[in-house]
């Protein structure tokens, strides 16, 4: 094992995290390595303009995400059952390369709750502590208002489309009645609709429900984001889900977050590193680096740092400290422990339709556009 020089702070993971912590870390003048598992795709999407819309290559073989016959995940739905791998992924789908699962997203962009924050509170005093004595739903620390300038940011960094329904406690009839309050509008309009949404909205109105435009990571028109990176305008071409997107319209970590950081001295992004386990020094209770392998050789490496920083997906940055013997595991027998505890990704739910004097044209529109209902809007009761 080759012992390298201590790095102030390794970031564990390519993607999102590791863009939204170095845009923090670096200008500030901290030293910062990201260790990414998968390839670095040196043009980005300019790099793959010709294949990009390769349905085999991106959609069916899923060239942007975790590979299963390398490293899978395994199931099992009691306790007492054999784990078995999962040989094909179709719900969560974590990243692959330089970038993350962001890069392969659809741009959903939404906010929570209130009530999300203090779930646990807001359901016993709603329906009694006897309805969710047998659940491990918790609140969370912190409240809404405590992250609702980062909400903003974060918008305002991705170039978010969409129609605000609460603006400082107005509410907005266009958008989401039921959304909690917000300190800015969104910065772009809502992506236009498409036929299946516009009948759609004409349809959900006329029952009394109140449909409004998703929130969107798709830009509606050209936008320069306040780090001055550029987006540019969604064309409606389909290509959101699995795909890079060759308008550069849809916002990730690749075209707005590493570019900024990117040939810094005190940057740098190291792909092809897998990362086997944390170092962790018990009676410091401290992590004090990572060992990783090269993906490309299996060499393996020690790599000191100060500053550990998981950015990878959930099952990845669990892993890591079940094998590294941090925290204490969680036990669905008895309820201790916090490691693994209550992992949780959405649902989603559709059904098919049709119309046999329309002409839907369902191959045209972006991600945001076309999910949760299947429709571009979504709706919610008075």
């Amino acid at each position: 094992m080759i012992k390298l020089k201590e790095r102030e702070v390794v970031i564990v993971g390519g993607g999102l995290t590791a863009g939204l912590v170095s845009r923090r870390l670096v200008p500030a003048g901290r030293d910062v390595l990201v260790l990414e598992r998968g390839p670095e795709r040196a043009g980005g999407a300019a790099e793959e303009l010709p294949t990009q819309r390769d349905d085999l290559r991106w959609g069916t073989h899923r060239g942007l995400t975790q590979r299963e016959n390398v490293e899978t995940i395994t199931l099992r739905h009691k306790p007492n059952e054999q784990s078995l791998p999962m040989r094909r992924l179709t719900s969560f789908l974590p990243g692959y390369g330089v970038g993350g699962a962001i890069s392969h997203w659809n741009g959903q962009t939404w906010r929570f709750q209130t009530t999300d924050y203090v779930l646990r509170s807001h359901l016993e005093s709603r329906y009694g502590k006897a309805s969710v004595a047998a659940l491990s739903v918790q609140d969370w620390g912190l409240k809404y208002e405590d992250l609702e300038p980062y909400y903003t940011l974060f918008e305002n960094l991705f170039g978010i489309s969409g129609e605000a329904g609460n603006v400082k406690g107005v509410k907005r009839p266009e958008g989401n009645p039921f959304e909690p309050y917000r300190s800015e509008p969104y910065p772009l309009p809502p992506l236009e609709a498409t036929e299946v949404g516009l009948m759609f909205r004409a349809a959900a109105a006329k029952l009394g429900y109140h449909p409004f435009a998703m929130p969107a990571a798709n830009a509606s028109r050209a936008y320069k984001n306040p780090d001055g990176m550029q987006l540019g305008a969604c064309q409606y071409c389909g290509h959101c889900e699995r795909f890079l997107c060759e308008a550069n319209a849809k916002s990730s970590s690749m075209n707005l977050l590493l570019p900024l950081v990117r040939g810094k001295p005190n940057f740098e992004m190291r792909a092809n590193a897998e990362v086997l386990r944390l170092q962790y020094d018990k009676a410091a209770k401290r992590v004090t680096g990572v060992i990783y392998a090269d993906a490309r050789t299996g060499e393996e490496y020690e790599q000191p740092a100060s500053t550990v920083v998981l950015g990878a997906y959930v099952f990845t940055n669990t892993r890591l400290l079940l094998l590294s013997g941090i925290g204490r595991p969680y036990d669905p027998a008895t309820g201790q422990g916090v490691v693994g505890k209550n992992y949780c990704y959405q649902t989603t739910s559709a059904v098919q339709v049709f119309f046999e004097d329309k002409y839907l044209n369902p191959f045209m529109g972006a991600g945001a556009l076309a999910r949760l209902s299947q429709l571009s809007t979504n709706t919610v009761a008075k």
